[in-house]
């Protein structure tokens, strides 16, 4: 992976991306995607994580209700 990309990714704040990166980049060459196809997998691993992300932050939340027991 080209050494300038992580940091690049943690500043547009694409850092789940990263964790899918190697496999796709894999695939890509395995499979001849287009560019576009590899874009849109990847973006589609970023919002995946980002939406996981979401729950997991909501499932560890208190809550008012659960504060005042």
């Amino acid at each position: 992976m080209n050494a300038t990309l992580t940091p690049q990714a943690r500043t547009l704040r694409l850092s789940g991306l990263l964790t899918s990166l190697e496999v796709r980049l894999q695939k890509a060459t395995g499979n001849q995607l287009s560019h576009a196809a590899f874009l849109e997998l990847l973006f589609q691993d970023e919002l995946n994580i980002r939406a996981q992300r979401a729950i997991n932050r909501r499932e560890h939340v208190p809550t008012a209700a659960n504060n005042a027991r």
